[in-house]
């Protein structure tokens, strides 16, 4: 069982509230059993990532990152990690997390969202493209496959096409 993190005193009653049969947000669950990825695209392929990715020491998530999803989903904000009111005030100097500034990010950016993905939407797409700076408001990427999921942009074979490719001729100009 994951160790407890400020903010969530009972992380099993967190999960099964998310994830169980009357949950109104069931998209996040398969996040937190990685079947993020559209595996029907090649298993093989897949697999042998995951296993490179495994070997190589990289973790894709945290059991904090799921937290702060989900204070972020309980409060409608996007805001810095909760960690309770009294580690709050030492770290932000405030009771409560502050809100990401996304105006203040002046790097150029591609915001590249698909259809079939239900954990970021195209409309919260939208909405956070709408919310970062003029300089940083670069193109925005539309992957019309409804079968092309969040994860699929690290993992799916067509990533290279769909995703990547965008990058690189827009950071090519």
């Amino acid at each position: 069982m994951p160790r407890k993190f400020p903010g969530v005193e009972n992380w099993p009653a967190v999960y099964n509230r998310l994830c169980n049969e009357k949950s109104t947000k069931p998209q996040i669950c398969p996040t937190f059993y990685a079947k993020h990825v559209n595996v029907l695209a090649n298993h093989e392929y897949e697999d042998r990532v995951r296993y490179r990715n495994l070997m190589a020491g990289r973790r894709s998530n945290s059991v904090k990152m799921y937290v702060h999803f989900y204070q972020q989903l309980r409060k409608k904000k996007f805001a810095h990690y909760d960690y309770g009111v009294i580690e709050n005030q030492k770290r932000y100097g405030t009771k409560t997390p502050p809100l990401y500034d996304l105006k203040k990010v002046s790097v150029p950016s591609i915001t590249i969202f698909s259809d079939g993905d239900e954990l970021a939407p195209p409309e919260d797409a939208l909405i956070f493209w709408k919310s970062l700076g003029k300089t940083a408001q670069g193109p925005l990427v539309r992957i019309k496959e409804p079968n092309f999921v969040h994860g699929d942009i690290f993992m799916n074979r067509t990533a290279r096409k769909l995703a990547y490719e965008p990058i690189v001729r827009y950071f090519s100009l």
